[in-house]
């Protein structure tokens, strides 16, 4: 079903093609000096025809505004594409007969001359008949009480969107506690939704259609044919917004019996290649469907976390063992899966585990996959009924047409001779090769031109492929000024390397971020309009309209893959380098004097603070991740000093609140804020005040940070919250709040790097830090340490004992035996190694998970 504002874009389309026919019809008739009746009759009839969905296009655009704010609300008429599907049909097939000659102009008719009418008498007979029908079908949407008629009946929409969401709500069949929510969140909290979103949005009503009704696809939905598909295409064929109408498909068919769930594989978001995630979210979506399902998943959930609040992650295995077992529930688990080929590093790994669903006998799964055609994805779907991909010429066209109307609609585009849009239209397909991408790059171009003349040079000098297309945009940013090079050169390196979706606000502020400058200079500000227009077909926003992302995966292969030497090297993104600016723009930020005054804890303070600085949100939470484990950058290194700096100034006080916020209470949930702060939030941000900059330096496992707040003569063995620095660099990042789990805090955990860990162990232990000493929890070092033999091997030699019997969880079971064997019995204290062959831990499934080899 297609919504609304698509169905503006399927008009906008089907009038700019009726005024084409038109106009190419009305030449023939020019052409001729008799009059020819069947000329005639046909472009009366197209004529009336393209004044029919003229009016039809002014009540769409009424429909467009009054439905623009329930947009997000999922509303998918399908009335309005009915009945213009056998119009475009008609066109089309007009218009493939008139195609004979592509020129335009003077040019055009002289050759019209020489040409012969394309249809007989009879085929106009047909066609005048099939546009009469088309007429009366309109014409009743049009009639009855007037416009009005129409208008009213679009606004049904609101009671269509109810009728969805109750259907929604009824295949959602599980209701949802505290309890089963927990559980739910436990499988992770990626959403497959937005990506979906974003490519409905981009969808044609009325393209794809030859896949989504073709026999192949029909018969892989009904379970009759092939129970795998591999749908594999060039770069640009618009394979994922083919997929969002695949998947339009499959969730159509759900019920008690049917199961669907679906995934997109994004290069923007490394969270959506991470095959844990990918399972995660497919289960979820099974779990929703069947009550059958919860209960296994309840069963699961307890297995992994034995009534402990601490989150326990799951194995992609054991996902899919799991997704097996609830497919068990359904006659038909129908599983569509987008983009494998931008997992990266995991390709092969997410290949083989979503493969591997469908050849169980007891499983009813059922799988359709997307992707390009690279080889180890094809040597992995051996058991998948191999489908190629390329754009559809009837969808090409189209798309740009609808394209080409609705630019001159926004007055992006200014046509002043109708021939040459025909024209643009049919070199754009025909060059295409079956790229939607490359037909959407080369309208970006033409509307930046400045008259109809220009336009038609351009067409016959159109870049053969993607990748000259992009290098075109480069060069017309290289005719531009020093400061709007480097404008568009950081906003494409900053995309790439960027952790997660950034804002247009908080790119805006970034990109004014320089070495040395200590306020935000809201004068300095790119205007997003310029930022936009710079960038060109390289960029885009996000489906909320709120975030900046590349335009395409191909854009992000081009941009790393530019040769050091090449004309438009200086556009080349170095990932490494790349990660290093990015952090220092964060760690300016962060910095900043507007930041280094008396701050309070209040959720308001915390609040203001976002709202009035929109980077802020992201450095907060990505600085460490683009700093950490480059230690090679003077500059970055002096930043990251002036932010944990031991006198803890203001600047690193708002930078703790904000962090324990993010990651500690917020957790994704914008009503947070909207609640006063608790007494246990509250207790938490006294102790977060007794944590040091060397605590957070050991937690985050920064040894040069550690070596010189050392120097700067921090004390090694000052005892936090939850313990010493020590401790803070054994335990990670989740150490900064492991008091607060019993609350339900459950912690965004860090990633990092055991070698780091290492070092910044010896640094301590070299300054003077206790083996010994005990946390709150009465645990020594060595308690945190059992997974880490090298750890506890250099914990030992500095005299450190093993006080199981003191701790509050000892080793597991099974440990100790495996720790001696790796570290040598004459390491240990006589006591210690008697008493550590006695201890014992119950939590066994967890030991089975993570015991060493």
């Amino acid at each position: 079903m297609a919504d609304p504002i698509s169905i503006v874009g399927l008009i906008t389309g089907v009038v700019e093609l009726a005024d084409m026919v038109f106009v190419r019809t009305f030449l023939y008739v020019k052409a001729v000096k008799e009059r020819d009746k069947d000329r005639l009759a046909l472009n009366s009839e197209v004529g009336a025809l393209f004044g029919i969905l003229s009016r039809l296009q002014l009540l769409s655009g009424a429909m467009e505004g009054g439905e623009e704010e329930e947009e997000d609300e999922g509303c998918k008429p399908v009335l309005q594409a009915v009945h213009l599907d056998n119009c475009l049909k008609t066109l089309l097939t007009i218009k493939s007969k008139l195609d004979v000659h592509e020129g335009h102009g003077h040019a055009l008719r002289s050759a019209l001359k020489t040409l012969r009418w394309p249809f007989t008498s009879s085929e106009v007979g047909n066609l005048l008949m099939e546009i009469e029908r088309h007429k009366k079908n309109l014409l009743l949407a049009l009639a009855a009480d007037g416009l009005s008629a129409l208008l009213g009946a679009l606004s049904m929409q609101g009671e269509i969107r109810e009728t969805v969401h109750g259907i929604e709500s009824e295949l959602n069949r599980v209701a949802l506690n505290d309890q089963r929510r927990q559980i739910l969140d436990s499988f992770g909290s990626t959403d497959p939704g937005k990506n979906h979103d974003m490519s409905r949005k981009l969808w044609r009503p009325n393209t794809g259609l030859w896949l989504t009704n073709g026999t192949e696809f029909r018969g892989w939905l009904t379970n009759k044919t092939a129970r795998n598909i591999w749908c594999y295409g060039i770069p640009g064929a618009g394979k994922t917004v083919l997929a969002s109408a695949v998947i339009e498909e499959v969730l159509k068919c759900r019920s008690h019996s049917v199961a669907a769930a679906y995934f997109y594989c994004d290069y923007k978001d490394a969270n959506t290649q991470d095959p844990a995630n990918i399972l995660g979210s497919l289960a979820k979506q099974l779990i929703r469907q069947s009550e059958r399902c919860f209960k296994e998943s309840e069963a699961f959930y307890e297995v992994h976390h034995s009534g402990k609040q601490v989150s326990t992650s799951y194995r992609p295995d054991e996902l899919r063992d799991l997704i097996l077992q609830m497919s068990s529930f359904f006659n038909q688990t129908m599983i569509v899966v987008d983009g494998l080929d931008e997992c990266g590093k995991d390709t092969t790994t997410v290949v083989e585990l979503l493969s591997s669903l469908s050849k169980s006998e007891k499983s009813s799964v059922q799988t359709l996959f997307l992707s390009r055609d690279e080889i180890e994805i094809r040597e992995t779907l051996t058991d998948c009924n191999p489908l190629s991909i390329a754009a559809d010429k009837g969808d090409l066209q189209l798309y740009v047409a609808s394209e080409i109307g609705a630019r001159m609609k926004n007055k992006r585009l200014h046509i002043n001779n109708k021939s040459i849009g025909e024209h643009i239209m049919d070199r754009l397909v025909n060059g295409a090769n079956g790229m939607f991408r490359w037909a959407a790059c080369q309208i970006d171009y033409l509307c930046e031109l400045p008259n109809d003349r220009e336009r038609c040079r351009a067409l016959e000098t159109l870049p053969p492929d993607l990748e000259s297309t992009y290098e075109r945009i480069l060069g017309r940013v290289d005719e531009t000024n020093i400061h709007v090079r480097r404008l568009v050169q950081r906003t494409l390196r900053w995309l790439v390397v960027a952790k997660e979706k950034l804002t247009i606000s908080a790119l805006r502020e970034a990109l004014t971020m320089k070495d040395g400058i200590s306020r935000l200079d809201r004068d300095a500000v790119p205007d997003e309009f310029i930022l936009l227009r710079s960038c060109s077909s390289l960029v885009r926003k996000s489906a909320s309209g709120q975030g900046l992302e590349l335009a395409h995966f191909t854009v992000k292969e081009f941009l790393l893959g530019i040769e050091p030497d090449s004309e438009f090297s200086a556009y080349r993104v170095d990932a490494e380098e790349s990660e290093v600016e990015l952090g220092k723009a964060c760690l300016t930020y962060l910095t900043l004097q507007e930041f280094n005054s008396r701050v309070s804890a209040s959720r308001e303070a915390q609040l203001k603070r976002r709202q009035e600085y929109a980077f802020r949100y992201y450095a907060v939470r990505h600085w460490l991740s683009h700093a950490r484990g480059r230690p090679g950058n003077p500059s970055l290194l002096a930043l990251i000093q002036k932010l944990l700096d031991p006198s803890k100034p203001w600047t690193f006080i708002a930078w703790t609140h904000d962090h324990q916020s993010i990651f500690w209470f917020e957790k994704g949930d914008p009503t947070w804020w909207q609640t006063p702060l608790t007494k246990e939030e509250q207790k938490v941000y006294d102790e977060v005040a007794t944590f040091t900059p060397l605590h957070y330096a050991s937690a985050f496992a920064l040894p040069e940070i550690c070596k010189w707040l050392l120097d700067c003569g921090c004390n090694v063995d000052h005892m936090s919250g939850f313990g010493t620095p020590l401790h803070h660099a054994l335990r990670g990042p989740e150490s900064l709040l492991v008091l607060y789990w019993e609350m339900g805090f459950e912690p965004f955990i860090i990633e990092w790097r055991k070698e780091s860990v290492l070092e910044v162990v010896d640094i301590l232990l070299e300054a003077g830090a206790d083996p010994n000493g005990e946390c709150a929890e009465r645990k020594t070092p060595i308690n945190y340490a059992y997974s880490q033999p090298d750890i506890i091997l250099r914990l030992l030699k500095k005299g450190a004992r093993y006080k199981g019997q003191n701790a509050y969880e000892p080793w597991p079971s099974g440990w100790a035996q495996k720790i001696i064997l790796n570290i040598g019995r004459e390491n240990f204290h006589e006591d210690d190694y008697a008493f550590l062959l006695q201890d014992s831990y119950k939590g066994n499934a967890m030991e089975e998970k993570i015991l060493p080899e």
